[in-house]
């Protein structure tokens, strides 16, 4: 099949392969993702760095390690925020 290719037809065809390829593992999610410092994320939380600390733990945020640094995904930290519903009572006449 490749025989029948001149160079440059063959070059073509692998640049576009190469190119899908590499948006393909690029893709624009990935891209947009935004860490925040353990600063940034008791800033944004209103926490302090001992309740930071205890959730990491404990597993309500995640946590990513690079070297000796903490990193929190921004998204990750808004949805770990639940939702309170709260109660309403009636008084009974």
């Amino acid at each position: 099949m490749i025989e029948g290719l001149s160079r440059d037809e063959f070059r073509e065809i692998l640049t576009e392969v190469v190119g899908e390829t590499f948006k393909q593992h690029n893709s624009p999610q990935e891209q947009n993702t935004t860490y925040l410092t353990r600063e940034e994320t008791k800033e944004l939380l209103r926490i302090s760095m001992p309740t930071l600390n205890e959730y990491t733990k404990q597993g309500v945020l995640k946590g990513y390690r690079i070297g000796c640094r903490v990193l929190y995904n921004r998204e990750e930290v808004l949805a770990s925020l639940k939702e309170i519903s709260t109660i309403k009572h009636r008084r009974q006449a």
